[in-house]
């Protein structure tokens, strides 16, 4: 992997990425806050649709389920 866009190189990217669990195998993947940069940074239509309705994930995850 050479870069992300906005994040920086595979260390800089291992900072904004968080631990799941798939089917039984761990994973990184970017973090809520890393794919928004990385999708802002891109500017693409496509990355733009998405945008507002993480926008609203992120809102959701930081002030808790009672919010």
């Amino acid at each position: 992997m050479g870069e992300v866009a906005g994040i920086g190189d595979y260390a800089k990217v291992l900072e904004n990425s968080v631990e799941m669990d798939l089917d039984g195998f761990k994973v990184r993947v970017l973090s809520i806050g890393g794919l928004i940069i990385a999708k802002e940074t891109a500017g693409r239509e496509k990355d733009k649709a998405g945008l507002k309705e993480l926008y609203a994930l992120r809102a959701a995850v930081e002030n808790g389920p009672d919010q």
